[in-house]
Formats: structure tokens, C-alpha cells, sequence
């Protein structure tokens, strides 16, 4: 399932990428999702295009890639994205330019969440070089 959601430009800067594990009972149940998880985001990135499908290993979840465009600067907006939820591993280089990770896992932070409780697994990664989408 994947979806183009906002205009050209918005898609054209998008410079984060999310890619989500989320428990749900199928494709409509991850669609109906989306839009809380825009919401979630509290206005620091609009979500320009994703796309998901069963994962392969655990099939209660689904594999969730979002690409993100940052309301401002892109890492500040990892930054402030990385606050939405404790204990997270990152995997940053000292240069800011250069690409950043950070991972969250629920097995980690039993009682914590990530914007929605059906959200298990997050990976978050800002590329300088993040291939542009095109319509």
C-alpha cells in the first residue's frame, strides 16, 4: 500500500525518513493510522509519502516507511522528533551534515510510546543525499 499525501514541493524537500513496525490486523487498519500519526508529529514534519506491508517475520506487524519533510531545518527537527519518546539508540555522526539514526523499540521502553500504542518499532534516519520523490 503506499500513498502520495501533500503537494509537489512538500514531497520535494522531504529529508527525513520513519520507517514504523505497527501492530495492526491489516493494510486499512495502517491507513486509518496515518493521519494520528502526522498529528503526532506536532507540526514538526508533514508526512509526503509512504508506503507499508506485512512484515515478513511477524506477520501482526506491518513494515511502515514515511518520508518526512521537516518543518524548518531537518535536524532540528530529528532533534525534536527524538523527544517524542525516551530511550533511544542513536547512531550520529559528529558532523551534522552528515547522516544521522537513532532507533526506538517498545522491548526497550515496555511502558513508553512512540505517538501511538500500536507503534512497536522505529527506525529514523536523516540523509543529506535522501532520494527525492517524484509524481
Amino acid at each position: 500500500m503506499t500513498s502520495q499525501v501533500g503537494d509537489v514541493a512538500m514531497q520535494a524537500r522531504a529529508e527525513l525518513r520513519l520507517r514504523l513496525m505497527i501492530e495492526a490486523s491489516d493494510e486499512d487498519g495502517v491507513a486509518a493510522l496515518i493521519p494520528s500519526i502526522e498529528t503526532g508529529l506536532c507540526g514538526l514534519a508533514r508526512i509526503a509519502t509512504w508506503s507499508c506491508e506485512r512484515y515478513w517475520k511477524f506477520p501482526k506487524l506491518f513494515d511502515c516507511d514515511l518520508l518526512l519533510a521537516p518543518e524548518g531545518s531537518p535536524s532540528a527537527a530529528f532533534d525534536r522528533i527524538l523527544g517524542l519518546a525516551t530511550h533511544w539508540q542513536r547512531y550520529d555522526n559528529d558532523d551534522e551534515a552528515a547522516d544521522r539514526e537513532a532507533i526506538w523499540s517498545r522491548n526497550v521502553t515496555p511502558d513508553g510510546m512512540f505517538i501511538h500504542p500500536q507503534i512497536e518499532w522505529v527506525q529514523m534516519s536523516q540523509h543529506p543525499e535522501l532520494p527525492r520523490t517524484t509524481v
